[in-house]
């Protein structure tokens, strides 16, 4: 299961990029696993406006609320991961961390670290988004085909 983290501020973009690559990585795996993709999503509140959007737009969501996946809900994140890799055995597990999470650490401090395949992207920084998206691009050699 490849794993990446999505950070940023709060109304930085996170979502609006999480929906099109979600929808992406779908189609690209025609059909390879019944649920190729499995978003964790985290709010520091005790409920969630973005998974409501998430499941609404057909996507497999499981949810961390009440505390951030960098710390406070850091133990509460390896298991949830746990079990979306023993319920779903998903090829991509898309994380959204919370705007107040650094997400840098939401798995390197874990104990998960070195078992998983991480790509970390950011979306404070639209240039740095985009150079994740293309090192992305190049490290799973998912160039699209003109």
């Amino acid at each position: 299961m490849k794993i990446i983290v999505l950070g940023g501020f709060l109304g930085s973009g996170k979502t609006t990029v999480l929906l099109q690559f979600a929808a992406y990585l779908i189609a690209r795996s025609a059909g390879k696993t019944e649920i190729p993709v499995v978003i964790l999503e985290n709010e520091i509140s005790e409920a969630g406006v973005d998974n409501q959007l998430l499941t609404q737009n057909d996507f497999t969501v499981e949810n961390i609320f009440s505390g951030c996946i960098c710390c406070t809900s850091a133990a509460q994140m390896e298991d949830t991961i746990r079990l979306i890799e023993e319920k779903y055995h998903p090829e991509w597990l898309l994380i959204e961390a919370t705007g107040m999470a650094s997400p840098d650490l939401c798995l390197m401090r874990s104990a998960l670290a070195p078992t998983v395949s991480i790509l970390l992207i950011a979306t404070t920084m639209g240039m740095f988004a985009a150079l994740a998206w293309l090192m992305l691009s190049m490290v799973w050699g998912m160039m699209p085909s003109s």
